[in-house]
């Protein structure tokens, strides 16, 4: 990926002309019923706005917006010190970015390939002194591992999230990601449908049962691989 400085204001006008149709690129991205991601369009993608109503994308803005920060400025001078660590990695703040993934979500590759993008996620929290999760889509496959690559040739660590699959593909891919130098792997609990096979994956002692949430992301440590149990009942 070639290295390109641009405003933010140069990012959002680029963004409006390559997701023309898709994302109007809001000020405020506030999940309001009369925004444009918010409608599902016939016959076009699935989109980026909330699923369904998209009542829980507009209550968590709201909820966000009664978080604030009390400043303080008669105080003594001091640097502030936002580090965070994340399974052994010193990050520069406590910020990392959501392991979405699926470009024909949002447009397809006449917006971005999906590899650019994964690409782009890591390298750009690598040099925010952050972290990129990269996520698991229907198009990915143990020889189109675009999140376990963009790891790789990141070269700074990332966690890696799969989909349930069978749990020997689930293992293949954790072995991959420890190869590519992942922070961290997890298994999440939507997309079943990525597993034909009937067999559920577990995560320690906690089954992954299609229909029941346990929790939204199962990470674990890479150095916790090796020791922790991933066999199926």
């Amino acid at each position: 990926m070639a290295d390109e400085s641009l405003t933010l204001e140069q990012v959002r006008a680029r963004a409006k002309e390559r997701l023309k149709g898709v994302c109007m690129v809001y000020k405020d991205c506030d999940g309001d019923p009369s925004k444009f991601c918010q409608r599902q369009h016939y016959g076009g993608p699935l989109g980026i706005g909330g699923v369904g109503s998209g009542a829980a994308f507009r209550n968590n803005w709201l909820a966000l917006r009664d978080v604030t920060l009390k400043m303080r400025i008669v105080t003594d001078h001091a640097d502030p010190d936002t580090s965070f660590d994340c399974f052994g990695r010193t990050l520069a703040m406590p910020v990392m970015a959501a392991p979405v993934s699926g470009v024909n979500s949002f447009g397809g590759e006449d917006v971005i390939t999906e590899q650019a993008f994964c690409d782009a996620v890591v390298q750009g929290c690598n040099a925010a002194g952050a972290m990129g999760w990269r996520g698991d889509s229907f198009n990915y496959a143990l020889d189109a591992a675009y999140g376990v690559d963009a790891i790789a040739r990141g070269g700074q660590g990332g966690i890696q999230i799969i989909k349930p699959r069978a749990q020997n593909v689930i293992m293949e891919f954790f072995k991959m990601a420890e190869g590519a130098g992942a922070t961290g792997v997890g298994v999440d609990v939507d997309a079943r449908q990525l597993c034909r096979e009937q067999v559920l994956p577990v995560i320690g002692t906690r089954t992954l049962v299609p229909g029941y949430v346990h929790r939204q992301d199962l990470v674990a440590p890479m150095l916790h691989i090796a020791s922790t149990n991933y066999d199926h009942n």
